[in-house]
């Protein structure tokens, strides 16, 4: 393909400087701000970031006997439409709300978690203690542990014992999934905790929804609903979460098997849609003139193939049923021959 001498209308030209308008028409949006505010709000809404998951890991680092020292390590990314605009916070602060603002000196470092309850916190052992001590420092109205509804806490080399679910529900009263990720596997009889763990009859993480644990749960509920120095009164009400508990290796195994289901039914929904195995092999642009202020139409998408001329497939076909009768004389001659 050459780039021709002259452009009809002169502005498009899709080779060296494609049209000011077709660009700024999709990078920008200028009367955005002339919409109306509720209008806005709304679309600002829908530009919110899908559930994240926000690592909170703590490590000793100095331990005399008394007392240890623990540096707590945060990781996650902020949703991004918290700092775009005012109006986007406006939008972003009915789905997200801050939480562990007492835990930290700054302001700005809050944690926001979706009102909806689908940000997920994942702390190790450690972090519990540390958020315990936490809770006991600060006012009772700014504990924000029992607003949370999925964690996942990393026994690394520690034993989940009955103790270990005992106080991760006490802190965290409001759970409704809580996630285990357990050292090696290891043969117990422990039936003081909703499970007995063996890997030879788990090869993925196993749940323990609590109605069929209910019996379970109920030789906790009392140590869980004990009142807490310092934190909270005695509970009046708890509900026991879905308990999920595996190794790393169980829920590397499960991760893999989610994605190649996923890519299982992308690859069924890809052979009912008839979508071809090879890749088009050219996409070039629309270039029909739309008026300002109106949307662009999606670039047209064109496959390009080689297809036979009418006289080639004439002498095709001639050359094929000449060649099925000089067969079929071949064989009557064979037959008269033998008679």
């Amino acid at each position: 393909m050459h780039q021709p001498k002259g452009f009809d209308p002169p502005w498009i030209n899709f080779f060296t400087r494609p049209c000011p308008y077709y660009i700024t028409q999709h990078t920008t949006f200028p009367k955005f701000s002339l919409l109306p505010k509720e209008l806005q709000l709304l679309i600002w809404s829908f530009a919110m970031e899908d559930p994240r998951t926000i690592l909170l890991i703590a490590e000793d680092v100095e331990d005399d006997g008394v007392t240890t020292l623990y540096t707590a390590t945060l990781s996650h990314t902020p949703p991004g439409t918290l700092a775009a605009t005012y109006d986007a916070r406006a939008a972003a602060l009915k789905i997200y709300r801050p939480v562990f603002t007492a835990f930290s000196s700054k302001p700005l470092a809050a944690v926001y978690f979706r009102a909806d309850d689908e940000d997920r916190l994942e702390i190790n052992l450690d972090m519990l203690d540390v958020l315990a001590s936490y809770a006991e420092s600060i006012p009772f109205e700014k504990n924000d542990m029992p607003l949370l509804k999925m964690l996942t806490v990393h026994m690394e080399d520690q034993v989940f014992e009955r103790d270990d679910l005992v106080d991760i529900c006490k802190y965290f009263s409001g759970l409704t999934h809580l996630q285990i990720i357990q050292k090696p596997p290891y043969d117990t009889d422990n039936n003081d905790i909703p499970h007995t763990y063996h890997l030879e009859a788990t090869p993925t993480p196993t749940t323990w929804p609590p109605v069929r644990t209910s019996t379970a749960w109920q030789t906790l509920q009392q140590d869980v609903k004990a009142p807490i120095d310092f934190v909270r009164p005695k509970l009046k009400e708890w509900k026991p979460p879905i308990l999920i508990v595996g190794t790393w290796l169980q829920w590397n195994g499960l991760e893999a098997k989610l994605r190649a289901k996923q890519l299982m039914v992308e690859e069924m929904e890809k052979a009912m849609r008839g979508d071809m195995e090879w890749e088009p092999t050219a996409i070039m642009p629309s270039l029909e003139y739309v008026p300002m202020y109106q949307d662009e139409k999606p670039k047209a998408l064109y496959t390009i193939g080689i297809e036979q001329e009418d006289d080639q497939r004439r002498r095709l076909a001639m050359l094929a049923e000449s060649k099925s009768h000089s067969d079929s004389n071949s064989n009557m001659a064979v037959v008269e021959e033998e008679l």
